[in-house]
């Protein structure tokens, strides 16, 4: 019996990535991905806060790839617009409210937090 197709909406990418910074921030990262230790961190927290239990661990490493190669495509595209910037303060990116109706990513802010090392 083939397995389920994951579901990713909103709120469980949003739970996702919080798990992902959070393993980041705790220093289980290299390079450009999770650590294995920090893999083994996230799955029991996302499966308990989730209960997406009948997820395996691949859809979540699939998952991952994905936004980080969307992430990547977006900046590239993206933050070559004039409009666009990093406040002095606390380093986070500046733009117009209309600029990010304009875009498909819900989670910006923790995509960059992952990924634009």
């Amino acid at each position: 019996m083939p397995k389920p197709r994951a579901n990713w909406t909103p709120e469980v990418t949003r739970t996702f990535l919080e798990l992902c910074v959070r393993e980041k921030n705790n220093f289980n990262w290299e390079y450009k991905q999770l650590t294995k230790l920090g893999w083994q961190n996230l799955y029991p927290d996302f499966y308990k806060i989730t209960g997406l239990t009948h997820w395996d661990e691949k859809k979540l490493h699939n998952k991952f790839r994905d936004l980080r190669t969307h992430f990547i495509k977006w900046r590239n595209l993206n933050f070559m617009k004039s409009d666009l910037g990093r406040d002095k303060h606390t380093g986070d990116i500046t733009a117009p409210p209309d600029y990010w109706d304009d875009t498909n990513l819900v989670h910006c802010p923790a995509l960059f937090a992952l990924f634009n090392c």
